[in-house]
Order: C-alpha cells, then structure tokens, then sequence
C-alpha cells in the first residue's frame, strides 16, 4: 500500500456524489446516529463489488457494456426517485417533525444507492488495479482501505450537517430551500450519471 493510493483513494472518497448527498441529507432531517448509519449503508452496498474484485472477476465485468448500461440507469432511476421523494417530502424538513427511519431503511437506502452507483464498480476494476502487485494479494485489502476512508469521511459529512441542521431548519424558509437543494443535487447527479460511459 502506498502514499499515493492512500490520497488518491481519500480524494475520491471526499468527492460528492449520491452516497454523499444521501448522507448530508440524512444529518440534515434525522441527526448524528441515522448520519452514521446511513454512511455504513453505502459502504455495505459496495461489498458486492470488492468481493468480486477478490475473486478476479473485474475483467468480464468492465468488458460487459450492457452490465454496465443497466446499472448505469437503474442507478438513474433510483436518484430521480430520491429527487422526487425529497423535493416532495415537507415534513421531512421541518425541525419540530423530523422522521425516523428504522437502522434497517436507512442502511437499506444507502446500500441500495451504492449498489446502483456505476462509479463504484469503475473503481474497483479500473483504478485500483493500478496498485495492486502483479499477485494481486492485496486486492482485499486495498479494497478495505478504501471502503474504511469512505465510511469515515460519509460519516464525518453527517455528523457535520446534523450539527448544523438546527440552524438550518429553524426558519421555515431555510428548510424548504434545503429541501430543493438536495433534491437538486439528486437531479444533476442523476444527469450526470446518464451522460456517463464506460
């Protein structure tokens, strides 16, 4: 393991994208605890993907173009639904009735988002073999690594918006225009996601 897969992968992990975005949301409607959870979704969603890199299944699957596609805009559909749900959800954004999801949907959420998230699977068989030695011994655990970083950083961005969730949703003004800001950030993400390509 070096230095430079070290900052490559915490970078990558600080870039915002859905599991970022959910969590921030999360912090935001449901405080420190679901935040955490929901960051432990998402890295549980990738476990599929680092358990076939363990098993060396990364060539057919970057080779699939139509595995690719059907990920690609599931993951398309599932954010477009999530803009929708939280552009539409009020009441999840008002401070005096924040919802409460059980531990169960909120790491169901995250790991489904991870699950249909293309950039994962782009990751773990495109970049990350660049650091691997030429065994590959280290697959497994470079592939921890990188999924710890992750749940660190998703979950110290949850933290963060629960602290500042108070001051955010004490106007009714600033809850609503939180609202349409994620549920913006779904809709670009979702856009970008469809004009992604292998």
């Amino acid at each position: 393991m070096t230095v430079e897969f070290l900052l490559t992968a915490l970078v990558l992990a600080l870039l915002p994208g859905p599991g970022v975005i959910y969590v921030l949301a999360t912090g935001v409607t449901q405080g420190a605890r679901a935040s955490v959870l929901a960051a432990a979704g998402c890295v549980l969603g990738a476990t599929p993907y680092l358990a076939a890199a363990g098993a060396g299944l990364d060539e057919h699957i970057t080779s699939n173009a139509v595995a690719f596609e059907v990920l690609k805009w599931a993951g398309v559909a599932y954010l477009v639904f999530l803009g929708v749900r939280t552009w539409r959800s009020r009441r999840q954004y008002e401070l005096h009735t924040p919802p409460r999801r059980s531990a169960v949907r909120l790491l169901g959420y995250g790991a489904l988002l991870s699950l249909l998230n293309p950039k994962l699977p782009i990751f773990f068989y495109a970049f990350l073999p660049r650091f691997l030695m030429p065994d590959r011994d280290d697959v497994i655990l470079l592939s921890i690594v990188f999924l710890a970083l992750v749940g660190v950083v998703y979950s110290g961005y949850g933290l963060l918006a629960s602290t500042l969730s108070r001051r955010l949703l004490a106007r009714p003004r600033a809850a609503g225009w939180t609202r349409r800001i994620f549920a913006s950030c779904y809709g670009l993400l979702a856009a970008r996601l469809a004009l992604q390509t292998v």
